[in-house]
């Protein structure tokens, strides 16, 4: 294929990918993913098609070689990687191409890749003001394991181009936010979870130059809600009690999380389709779920926190620590309680369902045995009246046929 033929090519792949709705991942803004990148309330037992756990999953099988399970999301990032990989960087010369395909490129873990492909732009006075190619360069920094650099790029681009009112961008850079899916309550929204981002990202290079960082994926989540006071109180994940409780949180505790939208729950949710592999980000998740209460909130923070363990299991990870543990081992322990007094109070709703609709079943069926007896009584009197007539009647013809009156 001649090479003007194949941008064209690529180009008109790009755009029919990009007919979906605009969503994004978090420092990996990308026009191009529709649902495969959606936020839902329900983790579990959500309407058909709306859990958000098969959006975590979908997610991360796109990176994988031989997935057990194969998915259309994941065949749609490997043939756009091809074709990105045959027009090579030259061949995309739009921000928004170099968007797009950037965004391929991280979901498919070829960070070197996307690096080569976004720094031009990114360091070219035309792209610092570039938000959205300024956070996808910030997340591939951030996956490379830059985390200073990361860090550095994704806060410039909010202290120095992201300002809080829509209204005070320029008309252009409004166009282009809207040509790549946005519009004036995703940019706010964006915004609040990129500044989660930002300071995951500055927790996490603390935790590296102090030496505090672990080997293990699985560790205690990262402390992004706290009180704002200096120093900074963390979020616990506690009861009134000060442990760990099920489908609840102390008060205290749940005025430090952020409650306007997005809420807590709705800006992890989003680092999570940002980074659905990161299991300390799943383990707050968990948490948030767990402490939105109700039934489906300690449901789905069993799952969440089973699925840790198990991995955990399976894995056989030495490097985790005894404290990150021990605290799964008690939400499981306390959150499969309180499973079990769920199940064993469907049960009692069913089986009191199931009494009522017996008595009432039982109610139609019941005999009244003296007006079967009235009845029995006359019918008997009545087949014994209907005999004496026949008789009756032959005793008569008989005499007839005898000559007799």
């Amino acid at each position: 294929m001649r090479p003007t033929r194949r941008l064209r090519c690529l180009g008109l792949i790009l755009g029919i990918v990009c007919l979906g709705p605009g969503t994004a991942t978090a420092g990996v803004y990308n026009p191009g993913e529709s649902d495969e990148a959606a936020t839902y309330p329900d983790f579990i037992n959500g309407p058909p098609g709306k859990d958000f756990r098969e959006v975590v999953m979908n997610l991360r099988i796109i990176p994988l070689k031989q997935p057990e399970a194969d998915k259309p999301v994941r065949r749609r990032y490997v043939f756009m990687e091809e074709m990105i990989s045959r027009a090579g960087p030259g061949g995309l010369k739009s921000p928004e191409d170099r968007l797009q395909a950037s965004a391929v490129l991280i979901r498919r873990r070829k960070f070197d890749e996307a690096e080569q492909l976004l720094r031009p732009l990114a360091l070219s006075p035309e792209g610092r003001d570039n938000i959205p190619i300024q956070s996808n360069f910030a997340a591939c920094l951030h996956m490379k394991g830059d985390l200073a650099n990361a860090r550095d790029t994704l806060r410039a681009v909010l202290n120095d181009h992201w300002p809080e009112d829509w209204s005070t961008l320029s008309e252009p850079r409004q166009h282009y936010l809207e040509r790549v899916g946005w519009n004036e309550h995703l940019y706010h929204n964006y915004r609040v979870c990129d500044r989660y981002y930002l300071k995951l990202l500055t927790l996490r290079f603390r935790e590296r130059i102090k030496k505090q960082e672990s080997k293990s994926p699985l560790q205690l989540p990262d402390a992004i809600f706290d009180d704002g006071k200096d120093p900074p109180m963390p979020v616990r994940f506690v009861g009134e009690s000060g442990s760990y409780k099920a489908g609840t949180i102390a008060a205290a505790e749940k005025a430090k999380l952020p409650r306007d939208a997005p809420d807590a729950l709705a800006i992890v949710q989003q680092l999570v389709v940002w980074m659905p592999d990161d299991l300390r980000l799943y383990w707050l998740l968990g948490d948030l779920y767990n402490a939105q209460g109700g039934k489906n909130g300690i449901l789905s923070a069993l799952q969440i926190f089973s699925e840790l363990y198990t991995g955990l299991e399976l894995s056989k990870d030495t490097a985790v620590s005894e404290e990150t543990r021990s605290q799964l081992k008690e939400r499981l322990k306390v959150l499969s309680a309180a499973k079990e007094v769920i199940d064993a109070e469907a049960a009692k709703d069913f089986n009191k369902k199931f009494d009522e609709l017996d008595k009432r079943d039982g109610a139609a069926l019941q005999v009244d045995w003296s007006t079967v007896a009235i009845s029995f009584g006359v019918g008997f009197l009545l087949a014994l009246f209907v005999v004496w007539q026949v008789r009756e009647i032959q005793r008569r013809r008989a005499r007839r046929a005898s000559g007799g009156v």
